[in-house]
């Protein structure tokens, strides 16, 4: 998962900031409430710190490192586990589980994106639940409304920002600190699945129009309807699409595609 570069000796993937301590690994893997039957894919395992916290909490545990060196110390350190199966390679190359799975980890943070969409974008995915250490400002954009990127995935998963983590706590430091970011598959999408494709379209059909809502959704609702939605959902015909949140662009999808339905027949 991304380049490598020499540092002391040894290499290390390119933004990646190891948790230097057991304390913090400890708390952040209480916070994000791993069950017994979980299987936990641990993206970025390094030198183990999360690894050995997540060992008596999950059913079984796939520690997945770039690292040749790391990944050796993690098969000796983790000889012994008998949940825990160490990964050696590229987490983008690695097929996803088929069964249920969960992740979590400490990513290279110039990976994040990257791995975002690599688990969120595929429309059917055992993932339920993801848990990343990424920039604290990464995280704020993740969870923030009117972003393109969080409005395509929000039908279908949820975001929330968990405790800030200072710079200090990792070792080498980086240059701003970090958070951790959660991100929950919802219990009844707000679009269904098989819709996707269709709803991201719409999405990125209104957002690159780049104008006033009445003018971005023009080609799919009369004016008529749009003046009843925007009055029901609280949002003005002349703001922009960025503004909306996630259930007014639902609405209006939903909207349009009850149009089209109806013109269909």
């Amino acid at each position: 998962m991304g380049k490598r570069s020499p540092e002391h000796g040894s290499t290390r993937w390119l933004g990646q900031h190891f948790l230097k301590s057991p304390k913090l690994a400890a708390s952040l893997v209480k916070q994000i409430d791993v069950a017994s039957l979980d299987l936990v894919v641990e993206v970025g395992a390094g030198h183990g710190i999360l690894t050995e916290e997540l060992t008596s909490l999950a059913a079984k545990v796939l520690a997945v490192e770039l690292d040749p060196t790391l990944a050796i110390s993690l098969v000796k350190r983790f000889s012994s586990s008998g949940n825990v199966v160490v990964v050696a390679g590229d987490f983008f190359d690695l097929p996803l589980p088929a069964d249920p799975f969960r992740v979590f980890g400490n990513i290279p943070f110039g990976s994040t994106t990257r791995l975002l969409r690599h688990l969120l974008d595929p429309p059917v995915t055992g993932l339920v639940r993801a848990d990343i250490v990424v920039q604290h400002g990464a995280a704020i954009k993740r969870t923030c409304r009117g972003n393109l990127l969080n409005l395509c995935w929000g039908p279908w998963w949820e975001f929330r920002m968990g405790p800030r983590i200072a710079a200090r706590s990792f070792k080498p430091p980086p240059a701003v600190d970090a958070a951790l970011l959660t991100i929950a598959k919802r219990d009844m999408p707000l679009v269904p699945v098989h819709e996707k494709l269709s709803f991201v379209r719409f999405l990125r059909a209104g957002f690159g129009r780049r104008s006033e809502v009445r003018t971005a959704v023009r080609p799919f609702i009369s004016a008529r309807a749009l003046q009843t939605l925007s009055t029901r959902m609280g949002f003005s015909l002349d703001a922009r699409p960025p503004e909306l949140d996630l259930r007014q662009w639902v609405t209006l999808y939903r909207a349009c595609k009850n149009r089209r339905d109806h013109q269909g027949r």
